[in-house]
């Protein structure tokens, strides 16, 4: 495994809009790109948080970019959403040396709750996806506006007053076409105490509803895992539960 650190894919607003570039031993034509957007409600963390998760899937044979963006702390949606969607072309199209022999027709996107969220908005708009996997993603934004604790996500993610219309043009319910949609798995443990599993749960039936397929993986905690459950608690790097890693292995090498 190869890491080309600090790797810029918008000068405008970096350091901000930057990535790690993870590459396997053997890149051929054919390996795959995977953007990797990590979450943190969409005002903190960064992308040392998908550390493991860039790892597992490079260790698996898929090139994998894993970046930052602007945080709603910063400046509210939709910057980072279209950070993404620039991450995504850079990936795809920008002048990355590493790169050279590579395909690069399609890219894949994953993330976790909040980067689930984008994870989706991405791979939905950006017409070079071949498949989408959101982790305990903001999918549907109403189960989350129920809790009251989490409101203040949305406040600070929007900038302004929350709306229906607003709401409708900042979730990927909206971009659902059966036409353009690439291959989406969505995982989710049923007891999730930061994003309610209902998120999933009613996206893909909305997304059911449009004729979009959405695979789910909805599970049971282990004992003693806490929030969105879905670190392994018996390594400390922060990589995903061993029945994630292989659900999503399999739905990638589809």
């Amino acid at each position: 495994m190869k890491v080309i650190y600090n790797v810029v894919y918008d000068p405008a607003y970096a350091p901000s809009t930057v990535g790690d570039l993870y590459l396997p031993d053997t890149v051929t034509a054919d390996t795959q790109l995977v953007l990797n957007i990590h979450g943190g409600g969409w005002s903190s963390l960064d992308r040392s948080r998908t550390v493991g998760i860039s790892e597992f899937l490079v260790e698996n044979n898929c090139i994998v970019y894993n970046i930052d963006y602007r945080l709603t702390t910063q400046t509210p949606w939709p910057a980072c959403g279209d950070d993404c969607l620039k991450a995504a072309d850079f990936l795809r199209n920008g002048k990355i040396p590493e790169l050279a022999g590579v395909k690069r027709e399609k890219v894949g996107v994953i993330g976790g709750s909040a980067g689930g969220h984008l994870a989706m908005m991405t791979g939905l708009r950006f017409r070079n996806t071949s498949w989408i996997v959101s982790i305990s993603g903001v999918l549907d934004p109403i189960p989350s506006l129920l809790q009251e604790q989490s409101r203040h996500m949305f406040i600070n993610f929007f900038g302004w007053r929350i709306t229906m219309e607003n709401l409708r043009n900042a979730f990927p319910e909206t971009y659902l076409d059966p036409a353009t949609a690439p291959r989406i798995l969505c995982t989710h443990m049923l007891t999730d105490t930061v994003v309610p599993d209902a998120s999933t749960v009613q996206f893909a039936a909305t997304a059911a509803k449009r004729g979009v397929k959405v695979e789910k993986m909805l599970y049971d905690p282990r004992e003693g895992l806490t929030g969105h459950g879905i670190w392994n608690p018996d390594r400390s790097d922060l990589r995903l539960l061993p029945e994630l890693e292989e659900r999503i292995l399999s739905f990638i090498q589809q």
